[in-house]
């Protein structure tokens, strides 16, 4: 997964809807079942309370922000 190297990437230019695998796949982030979404949310909190100061900060916490908000979305059209 790139965004987790130590290669700097422009937050601006990530396609935020679309995840990318650890083989490299992209998903589409609004197909994503809860309990992956909810993975993801987890991997990124950790990265961010491990690695405050990555490279790369940015782009994961865009991420949560989307996860986060596709859960939203989620539940709210559950109720």
């Amino acid at each position: 997964m790139e965004i987790f190297n130590n290669v700097p990437i422009n937050a601006d230019t990530v396609d935020y809807t679309k995840w990318q695998t650890i083989n490299g796949e992209s998903l589409d982030i609004a197909n994503m079942r809860i309990e992956y979404i909810d993975r993801c949310i987890d991997l990124l909190d950790n990265q961010i309370a491990c690695k405050p100061y990555h490279v790369n900060v940015e782009v994961w916490k865009r991420y949560l922000e989307v996860f986060e908000s596709k859960l939203n979305t989620i539940y709210a059209e559950a109720v």
